[in-house]
């Protein structure tokens, strides 16, 4: 009989630069323990433990629980491994070669075939097959930086020539689509924006008070059948990835940029969901339609801005200025809502880098701030997930939902006593709930400690995650 005390569980391993690693489970990943029982954690691994096993690597073990309550696992045993390649130092073993891996991925040299004569100290990403590395591909020292980014996280380089033949030859579908196209359609976007996938605009208002707000993204499914070789090198690809110096779209650039991008003054299939935003700030009815769209202008957050707060007109494009106040209209009902329903006002404080283009060297840090605009914008695409999270859920269709667990109890715990150190009072009791959050936010937001409350209040939190399963935001309320 098994020790009650020992189950399978699954999970991801993550590594630390020291050697030693992390079980990460998600809740339901307990084995035959069931959901209602599996701890969502980051299980200790000792560096002996991990050997012949790579960063993401998804893992069954045998979970221990301890006597203090913490628990351990052992006897990994490998279930599936997305990565197919290593990036490394070539280092001397006597007349052969062996790989020192990046130590965020491995805490292990491995056996290094097909080097020849490489010397010592070359960089080089090799494939994987079994416990080897094979067929290295030397570094250009420029690219250094860069390409262990895209190794460590797995990421794909630029697509290949018959795939962006496939995008050349790509056609839209010929569904049936609502015919927006005379509609007044705005896109807000960064300056440095490339791929145009989403559009904004207003229907007239109602003589109950409701905005009809229409929140459109590009359809690109229109340009890509279901089981071609776009269709698997995009499922491959998962997402466009956004790194200081490039974009690695999931579909080609003459696609993503260009065929399915919104631009100003192109027809474009969309999918498009109307939301009626009461005076009040709640949805009254969503729908959702194929349809196709002509965007009028494309306008920075800056331009938005400088018009929604300075009244500088000139920025904006006249046919399009009444939109726009009827989008910020909009935009402060659901704010209404959200302040009611509790949650963080998430503060980014982002900046944007410039690379030298003949060394790749960082040229220059540039501050980004939010703007109004930026507000505005995030405020209407949060409710148009929300609105077709709903109308996929109320119809029993299958989707992926970003979702935010509550936090720790422990967790909360620790966040009142740093609070109380900074002379702030929280009195949680005994459990966070986003109402409460928001009461505690609003004490510190004008403090001077407040950015390192914020930090703290972000990490108590911890990260959202993506789920079939529709569950609550806990961070957004």
């Amino acid at each position: 009989m098994s020790d009650p005390k020992e189950r399978p569980v699954k999970g991801r391993i993550s590594l630390h630069i020291r050697g030693f690693g992390f079980l990460r489970t998600e809740p339901g990943d307990g084995g035959d323990a069931g959901p209602a029982t599996a701890p969502a954690a980051s299980i200790f691994l000792p560096p002996p433990e991990l050997s012949g096993f790579l960063a993401g690597d998804l893992v069954e073990a045998t979970l221990v629980a301890e006597a203090d309550g913490r628990f351990s696992a052992s006897g990994l045993r490998l279930l599936e491994r997305p990565r197919d390649s290593l990036f490394g130092i070539v280092q001397a073993a006597g007349k052969r070669r062996r790989l020192l891996p990046d130590a965020e991925v491995s805490n292990e040299a491995w056996n290094l075939e097909g080097a020849g004569k490489l010397a010592p100290g070359t960089a080089v990403v090799a494939e994987i097959e079994g416990r080897r590395a094979v067929r290295p591909k030397v570094v250009p020292e420029k690219e250094l930086a860069m390409t262990r980014i895209l190794a460590r996280w797995s990421l794909r380089g630029a697509h290949d020539a018959l795939l962006v033949a496939a995008a050349r030859r790509a056609k839209a579908s010929k569904a049936l689509r609502l015919d927006l196209r005379d509609v007044p359609t705005l896109t807000i976007d960064a300056p440095v924006t490339r791929d145009l996938d989403d559009a904004l605009a207003v229907l007239p208002v109602q003589s109950d008070g409701a905005i009809r707000v229409l929140v459109s993204i590009a359809d690109v499914d229109a340009f890509v059948p279901r089981g071609s070789e776009l269709d698997r090198e995009a499922r491959a690809r998962g997402t466009s990835v956004y790194l200081p110096d490039r974009v690695i779209p999931m579909l080609p650039k003459e696609l993503s940029e260009e065929r399915a991008s919104l631009l100003p003054g192109a027809e474009r299939p969309a999918l498009t969901v109307e939301m009626r935003i009461d005076p009040e700030g709640r949805v009254r009815a969503v729908d959702l339609q194929q349809t196709v769209i002509r965007s009028d202008a494309r306008v920075s957050y800056e331009e938005a801005a400088a018009f929604l707060d300075e009244g500088r007109e000139e920025a904006v494009p006249a046919e399009l200025r009444s939109t726009l106040r009827w989008l910020r209209a909009a935009a402060g009902r659901l704010s209404a809502v959200r302040a009611g329903r509790g949650g963080l006002a998430f503060v980014r404080e982002e900046a944007r880098m410039t690379f030298d283009p003949g060394t790749n060297e960082p040229a220059a840090i540039e501050a980004r701030v939010e703007t109004s605009a930026n507000l505005l914008v995030e405020r209407l695409m949060v409710a148009a997930n929300e609105a077709v999270a709903s109308w996929l859920r109320e119809r029993g269709l299958p989707a992926l939902y970003r979702v935010h667990d509550p936090p720790d109890p422990d967790r909360v715990r620790s966040l009142a006593a740093f609070a109380a150190n900074f002379g702030f009072e929280t009195a949680f009791g005994p459990e966070l709930t986003p109402r409460a959050l928001a009461a505690f936010e609003d004490q510190y937001s004008t403090a001077r400690s407040a950015p390192a409350i914020r930090a703290v209040v972000q990490k108590t939190l911890g990260p959202a995650r993506y789920t079939a399963h529709p569950a609550p935001h806990f961070g957004l309320g």
